[in-house]
């Protein structure tokens, strides 16, 4: 099992889902309607949309899903379930992308 998360500048956000090696669930997660895509989700990847649950954002309408769900769902998939207190004390790395000059 594998999963992606892309987070775009201009706001695009999708979650990319493999099993032994094969992409067998793309969710775009400006389009998400989990009452829509749970039922036909892989059964992990539904009980881990439904575990991250919904952030309470004054600015989402009723059954809006809020743009950080994807990243929730990934890190509890991968068993990274942290505090932000626990993430704000791990030591930030950055890289360069290589643009191939």
């Amino acid at each position: 099992m594998a999963v992606t998360t892309v987070s775009a500048i201009n706001g695009h956000a999708s979650l990319h889902y493999a099993v032994d090696g094969e992409e067998v669930e793309e969710v775009v997660i400006d389009e998400l309607s989990l009452e829509e895509r749970l039922p036909g989700m892989p059964a992990e990847l539904a009980a881990t949309f439904e575990a991250a649950g919904i952030a309470d954002w004054e600015d989402l309408e009723p059954g809006e899903v809020d743009s950080l769900i994807g990243m929730r769902v990934a890190c509890a998939m991968a068993g990274a379930v942290l505090t932000l207190d626990e993430i704000r004390q791990m030591p930030l790395v950055m890289t360069q992308r290589n643009t191939g000059d």
